[in-house]
């Protein structure tokens, strides 16, 4: 399963599922504050009076994301770009095809570890994404 951030003139950015919580925390660690998450009207008959959970950003609901919020998680992770390393932090974790075993137990790396390397430009291009605006979980 995969995150799908999507802006509502179709533009979207991508995320691995497990990827997706950890830059949320980075973005913490940096200084975002989370302002809730607004559930869209068609989710009112899975979620009905008032049962949404507005703090949820991590499943893939169609959850709305407001412009603020987006602004400020862009702004986090600028600040946290320093403390993602321009080399592959978790080189020694690879497989001999590239990708790293993540269950049953991952790699001892701290948050920004996991977007080092090539993944650091993804990161970039998040915060422009983040900029454009509110957008949806999917």
């Amino acid at each position: 399963m995969a995150i799908l951030c999507k802006h509502d003139d179709e533009s979207y950015f991508g995320w691995a599922q497990w990827a997706w919580p950890k830059l949320l925390r980075l973005a913490e660690a940096h200084g975002w504050k989370p302002r809730g998450t607004s559930q869209p009207q068609e989710e009112l008959r899975y979620f009905p009076n008032g049962m949404w959970d507005n703090r949820n950003y991590t499943t893939n609901d169609g959850q709305i994301v407001s412009a603020e919020d987006a602004t400020a998680l862009a702004a986090a992770l600028e600040s946290a770009l320093p403390q993602i390393p321009h080399e592959d932090a978790l080189a020694k974790y690879r497989t001999a095809e590239g990708g790293i075993e993540i269950a049953p137990n991952p790699p001892d790396a701290v948050d920004a570890d996991w977007f080092s390397g090539e993944t650091k430009m993804q990161v970039v291009k998040f915060i422009a994404f983040g900029r454009g605006g509110s957008f949806r979980i999917w």
